[in-house]
């Protein structure tokens, strides 16, 4: 636990550096900053590092608050108990997409840095060849997709929970693609 303690630390210390860092090549440059994608990039970044340390802070706060000597009494409902754990699961989860989104921000980063190997410039550049008619097929399966995901909606959704909200259709439909198949034989007397 000290080892986690201490990473995130370090992580904090790091994103304030590098925010300040940023804020002053704002302040320098001014307009002209955000005139650069990867000054956008770097921006984002720090953007994205500050929110993951309000998140994390905050988390930390509310689980801290179910441990203190005054929250310890039992004259608290369940569900007043509930939401506290909803609560601080939530800001765990927006913590987790942040991080997600400073992964994928830092890939970028990291084949931008990485552009003077021959095999990542080459695979950069078929890339922007192929950024039409990827578009294209993107287009494409995404009407496909939302359109069987809206049949699968309306046949499963009020009777299998893996169906019921439009986004946790999606989702399951994504792992039925990668292989993972759920028994729908008992959801629809006509489809199942």
């Amino acid at each position: 636990a000290w080892v986690v303690v201490g990473f995130q630390g370090v992580f904090v210390i790091f994103t304030l550096y590098f925010a300040f860092k940023e804020m002053n090549s704002i302040m320098k440059q001014r307009r002209l900053y955000f005139k650069s994608f990867w000054n956008c990039v770097e921006f984002s970044l720090a953007l994205l590092s500050l929110a993951g340390v309000g998140f994390m802070l905050y988390t930390v706060y509310i689980v801290l608050g179910f441990n203190s000597p005054g929250q310890r009494t039992n004259t608290g409902s369940t569900e007043a108990t509930f939401e506290k754990y909803r609560k601080a699961a939530f800001w765990d989860n927006l913590n987790t997409h942040v991080q997600g989104l400073l992964f994928a921000m830092g890939a970028l980063k990291l084949l931008h840095l990485l552009r003077f190997n021959k095999h990542i410039s080459r695979g950069a550049e078929t890339m922007k060849k192929a950024t039409g008619p990827l578009v294209g097929f993107f287009v494409i399966f995404a009407i496909v997709f939302i359109a069987f995901a809206m049949l699968a909606y309306l046949t499963f959704g009020p009777t299998d929970d893996g169906f019921s909200p439009f986004i946790s259709t999606m989702e399951t439909l994504l792992t039925i693609l990668l292989g993972k198949f759920y028994e729908l034989s008992d959801s629809s007397g006509v489809m199942g």
